[in-house]
């Protein structure tokens, strides 16, 4: 019997070391925001009916991360989110009873450093971004299922260098292939960055390539198949390609699509009290039908923070545009970017739903900015003040080409894209005030007044009215950072 309880015991000392060996340290934070927002004339047409006049909504979204610790060299995340949810939307976690199936997985992977190595690699869905600049990058920064392996080479220069599987429609019996079962598309990209840092000064080159098969160029390029990867899912990459021409002269899906891109982020802080951040890059798109589609954005923003009150900001920022032909496209290839300036027309101002007009997805303009950061005279409030004006560098003949094409697919929009004949003044005004260190409330006021071109827009016959009326919103919210 002694040996019995001895044997059971060591079992169970065992046992409960094996299991703290495999134990891992749980933490979590989050960001859950709550936002009001009342808004007038989103589309800047005031020949439009009252859905999209005045309106009002009440906005939520909740995002926690779970990270799973088991050493400094082996960590895993979970980050999981609730909404964006509209208070009272059906089946969005918001709604009269709740009870909505609205838990989305946002990321989930698993970090670790090689044993007797300074490389550290990433595994799984997580968020990935090329180099940003100070309005971050318009060709990738999203969550995205991807291995990635980072590693130093001096004190002053790394590597990063990574695949991600941006798009796969399966098939060949994974099933899924969407209404074409013969069709197994899918979209890669491979991608390497080199951040240089010295004092005051750091500047990070990188260069993105992605190809896909014959099927996606079928699926994608096609207007018939938008269904199946549209604009939403990539961005500019090849959703909108198959618009730029009449349909009967392209034909879809007879070819891979390659596309490119070769780019920087630079950021000094040498002369401090100023601060310069810029970034630029360059892209090419090949659809192997009868056109191609490249451009370039650039931006620079110049910061002085020498003052106790506030940092006044300067920016300027640049896309390129289409020109007069209704042939290869001009502006920038992209895939899932998150690129803005301003508060309201390009950005959504902190709130959990994007900016009205999406225009990270409607490239081809310029933007010159000032501004206000930081102001502060009491404590635990602050201010910030923007202005802004921007103009289309977008040729007029882009909406007559659009409008000519049945399937233009919102290559021009009224009130989102800008041609060079159209501009408008941002406005804007956010208070924030800080309740507790973790819970910060929001005021936030801004003013569009627009100016579209009335004979280029209504004379192509793209929107019933196009006639053209300012616009504004307010907002008010929490967020609770933990």
């Amino acid at each position: 019997m002694k040996r019995i309880v001895v044997l059971a015991t060591l079992l169970a000392m065992v046992i409960g070391t094996a299991s703290m060996a495999s134990a891992a340290d749980i933490t979590a934070t989050g960001s859950w925001k709550i936002f009001a927002a009342w808004s007038d004339n989103l589309d800047y047409d005031d020949d439009t009916d009252a859905a999209a006049e005045s309106d009002f909504d009440v906005w939520q979204r909740m995002r926690t991360q779970f990270n799973f610790t088991a050493s400094e060299n082996l960590t895993g995340a979970l980050q999981l989110e609730i909404g964006t949810s509209a208070w009272g939307e059906p089946g969005a976690g918001a709604d009269l009873g709740g009870d909505d199936v609205a838990i989305e997985v946002k990321s989930a992977y698993v970090n670790w450093v090689w044993p007797n190595t300074d490389v550290s690699l990433t595994a799984g869905l997580m968020p990935l971004a090329l180099p940003t600049g100070r309005f971050g990058n318009p060709v990738m920064d999203d969550d995205v299922a991807a291995f990635v392996a980072n590693a130093p080479i001096t004190e002053n220069v790394g590597i990063l260098a990574g695949w991600a599987r941006a798009a796969s429609n399966l098939d060949d019996d994974g099933t899924i292939a969407g209404a074409n079962t013969t069709q197994n598309a899918y979209l890669d990209v491979v991608f390497a960055v080199l951040p240089v840092t010295f004092d005051g000064i750091g500047v990070t080159p990188y260069f993105a390539y992605a190809y896909s098969n014959e099927d996606f160029g079928a699926q994608v390029l096609n207007p018939a198949n938008a269904g199946l990867f549209n604009e939403a899912d990539m961005g500019q990459l090849a959703g909108t390609l198959s618009n730029m021409a009449p349909t009967n002269d392209v034909n879809f899906g007879t070819e891979s699509l390659d596309a490119w891109w070769g780019g920087f982020a630079f950021n000094m802080t040498m002369f401090d009290p100023f601060t310069v951040d810029a970034s630029f890059v360059y892209g090419s798109a090949d659809a192997g039908a009868d056109f191609d589609r490249s451009g370039w954005q650039a931006d620079v923003a110049v910061a002085y923070n020498g003052f106790d009150v506030v940092t006044p900001e300067l920016f300027f920022a640049y896309t390129s545009g289409e020109d007069d032909d209704r042939g290869d496209s001009e502006r920038l290839p992209t895939i899932a970017g998150d690129y803005a300036q301003g508060d309201y027309f390009f950005n959504s101002g902190g709130l959990v739903i994007d900016g009205p007009q999406d225009m990270a997805a409607q490239l081809g303009y310029w933007a010159l900015g000032l501004n206000l950061k930081d102001i502060s005279f009491l404590d635990g409030l602050t201010h910030r003040v923007g202005i802004m004006y921007a103009a289309g560098t977008n040729d007029e003949n882009l909406v007559a080409h659009a409008a000519a094409n049945a399937n233009f697919n919102g290559i021009a929009a009224y009130g989102n894209t800008l041609t060079d004949e159209d501009s408008i003044w941002e406005f804007s005004l956010v208070n924030e005030y800080q309740i507790y260190d973790e819970l910060t409330a929001t005021l936030g006021l801004a003013y569009i007044a627009a100016d579209y071109d009335e004979d280029v827009w209504r004379g192509n016959g793209l929107t019933a009215g196009a006639d053209d009326e300012d616009g504004a919103r307010m907002s008010i919210g929490i967020e609770y950072k933990f």
